[in-house]
């Protein structure tokens, strides 16, 4: 274990092209993207000052980075976003550096960790640090396919349920030729009204199944605040494609892409043909060729203290049918007064 001794906290400034390059780095979820830290931290409280430290480890005589983060400080509360940020390699420090920076910001209630991340929870290490008291602990189990399960896509493709099979082939069918258009960025503007109406299409086809009030729901769900928000925010990183047949859209999907993650968060169809499989898992193929030890995450759910992720199934049955994997994760509130 590393003595917290040899590390260091120090305040930073960094552009955010760099802050983001050493994010990804550490395999860092979207959240910690510089774009989202500002965001989250208007978005919980408009008088939270979002400052950011380097983590330093002093060997040899000399000090080399070994991680970041950024924490929001408000009158009540700081809070992380999402975490500390640490390199592959020194990801078994993780406590050293907790405990350094917490001694270096002092007493106060901070509240560490969120949904939609691969960081293991922490409330027992922080239960066992000197100071600290734990007030409330949200439990999640964000969910994705691991493609390092698998030695090639074909093994993939087969583990898949064969319902999905069977839909894509039809799909493929009953829809060729078709075309795939994927944006980055702010070029996923132009095809804002096409994702648009399949999404509008989908919800209305199952408008029965929304929650009451339905109609209020649809509207929300058709809020398009989101899509736009993660080109702002994200950038280069945001990615959005049409399936088209014949000139029309039959199919849409609209996510984020950070080294070996890509996350799904909202998309659509114009009918229930199997268009939308049809284009996730062509989009899926297309990740695991750059990526093939990737991550492609498709939500993300409360878990509560029996749920295990060894054998993990999911509740939600068009994931649990594209086999994903479950990672906890956590968001920990406490205090510190050492």
């Amino acid at each position: 274990m590393t003595d917290i001794r040899f590390i260091e906290i120090e305040r930073m400034k960094s552009t955010p092209d760099d802050w983001d390059a050493f994010a990804i780095r550490c395999n860092a979820s979207h959240r910690e993207l510089d774009g989202w830290i500002w965001y989250r931290q208007i978005r919980s409280h408009v008088l939270f000052r979002v400052v950011r430290y380097n983590i330093l480890l002093r060997e040899a005589g000399r000090s080399i980075k070994i991680g970041q983060f950024a924490i929001g400080h408000g009158p009540l509360k700081r809070i992380f976003s999402d975490g500390l940020q640490l390199l592959p390699e020194y990801r078994d420090t993780w406590a050293a550096c907790m405990e350094a920076t917490l001694r270096t910001l002092g007493r106060g209630r901070y509240v560490y960790g969120s949904d939609w991340s691969f960081e293991p929870p922490r409330e027992s290490i922080f239960a066992s640090m000197a100071g600290v008291t734990i007030t409330s602990v949200e439990k999640y189990m964000t969910e994705a396919v691991d493609f390092s399960r698998w030695t090639s896509w074909e093994d993939y493709q087969k583990a898949v349920s064969s319902n999905i099979r069977r839909t894509i082939k039809n799909a493929k069918t009953e829809l060729d030729p078709f075309e795939i258009d994927i944006r980055y960025g702010a070029s996923s503007v132009e095809i804002f009204p096409r994702f648009h109406y399949s999404k509008f299409r989908m919800l209305k086809r199952k408008l029965h199944k929304l929650r009451r009030p339905r109609r209020l729901n649809f509207l929300l769900l058709l809020n398009p605040t989101h899509y736009f928000l993660r080109i702002l925010l994200s950038k280069h990183r945001s990615v959005s494609a049409i399936l088209s047949h014949k000139g029309q859209v039959i199919a849409s999907f609209s996510g984020v892409e950070i080294g070996q993650t890509c996350y799904f968060f909202e998309g659509g169809s114009v009918e229930s043909n199997g268009a939308g499989w049809l284009l996730n898992m062509s989009l899926m193929h297309d990740f695991y060729l750059r990526h093939p030890t990737g991550r492609f995450v498709l939500g993300c759910l409360d878990r509560s203290d029996d749920q295990s992720p060894d054998g993990w199934e999911s509740p939600v049955r068009y994931r649990s049918r594209a086999r994903v994997s479950g990672f906890p994760s956590s968001r920990v509130t406490f205090t510190y007064s050492a």
